[in-house]
This record gives structure tokens, sequence and C-alpha cells, in this order.
């Protein structure tokens, strides 16, 4: 291989020399590396990053919504004006909201309470204000009493008491307790043989009807009473 070695001629040098600058002006006109996030990380032709944002997100930007998400004041004053109603904050309810197909002219109060949930916070209506404050409080406000022939929004906060025929009121709160979250409320009263119950007004639904079923499956004549001892 050494005797038959030829010094590389000069146009198939330049060839080569052709190929390698092509090459690398390719790979510096590619688009800007694309983050996790979907988003250029170079905005293409000039655009701004929040228009990159816009186009990257998977349904539109609702109005008056930034990239980064709509600032709970923004949100609360739009849903004041839509469901025209005065609305007292707390001064503790401080995020931002982020709306995925939606706008925010269009979110009536089912929808308001839903978002607030999601967020950490929930509204309830007093003296013809509603009020919005942390789920950490909703169970020291007046809440709407839960009964069956009224009609709450899902996310609706309100108080449940059931009393009970047969089982035995203190036994079944181990049962139910992890249908519930933390910020919600459950109890028994022994005396009345009676649930107590703090929650949205959906699961306050599931609740009771898993009262009623145990109830109905306890034995007839068990004394709560009797049992505990």
């Amino acid at each position: 291989m050494i005797a038959r070695f030829r010094p590389t001629s000069a146009p198939i040098k330049l060839a080569a020399g052709l190929a390698f600058a092509f090459l690398a002006s390719v790979a510096l006109i590619q688009p800007g590396f694309t983050s996790p996030s979907g988003i250029s990380a170079a905005s293409p032709r000039g655009m701004p990053l929040e228009n990159v944002a816009k186009a990257a997100t998977p349904f539109p930007v609702p109005q008056g919504a930034r990239a980064g998400g709509v600032p709970m004041k923004v949100f609360i004053a739009q849903v004041a004006a839509n469901i025209h109603k005065r609305l007292i904050v707390d001064p503790k309810v401080a995020s931002t909201v982020i709306l995925y197909g939606q706008r925010l002219d269009q979110i009536t109060y089912p929808d308001f309470l839903t978002i607030l949930r999601i967020n950490g916070y929930t509204a309830i209506e007093v003296n013809d204000y509603v009020n919005v404050v942390p789920l950490a409080e909703v169970r020291t406000w007046p809440l709407p009493t839960f009964t069956e022939d009224r009609v709450l929004p899902d996310d609706q906060f309100a108080n449940m008491s059931v009393d009970l025929k047969n089982a035995c009121a203190p036994y079944l709160i181990p049962i139910l307790r992890p249908l519930l979250p933390q910020y919600a409320h459950l109890a028994a009263d022994m005396s009345s043989n009676t649930i107590i119950a703090v929650d949205t007004y959906a699961n306050l639904k599931r609740v009771r009807s898993i009262i009623t079923q145990l109830d109905a499956r306890t034995k007839p004549g068990t004394r709560c009473g009797a049992a505990a001892k």
C-alpha cells in the first residue's frame, strides 16, 4: 500500500473542500434547539417569544391570557363581569390560572368554582357577595345545606348530615375518610347516630350513596352503644 500511494490531486482536494463548506452552511441555518416544552429556543424569523409560545399552545390562548397563565386578579375580575355579582377576594388568594380552549368572557359560575378548586381556592356566596377563599378555610364559612331535592354546582361546597337507621356512625368514619380530601370535614355524632360532612356537592352525593348502601346492609336492631362496648 505504501508503494502504491499517490498524492491527492488538486481537483479532488477542491471538491472535498466545497463539500465540507456546503455541509457546514446547511448545519448553521437549521432551526434552533427545541426545548421539552415544545417552544424553540431560537425565535424563528425574529418572531417574539410570546408569539412562539402561542403557536406551540394546543388550543388558542384565551383573551387577556399570556403564555405563563392568567393572573388571578384578571381572572376574577372578568368572572365578576360574566356572572354579574360582587366578589370579595381573600388577600391570600394569589396565583395564575392556566386555561385551554376557553375564553375568559365565556366562563360561567360552575366553571369558576372548578377552576378555583383546582388552584386551591373556592367561592362561597354570603349576603349577596361571592367570597373567594382558600380551601383550607372553607369549613369555617356558612355553607349551603345538602339535600336530596337541591341541585348545586358540582364544585360548590356544602354541608351534609345523614341519619343512620342500622349502622353505627362512628364505625363508618374510617371507611369514609379516605374518600374525602384533607380540606373537607367528616365527623360522627354517636348520640344521634349521624354522620356530618363538608365537601363539594359532587363528592357529597357519592359519599351519601355509599353511606346509604352500608346502612342498608347492616343488620337491623344493631345498637351502636352495645357494639362500642
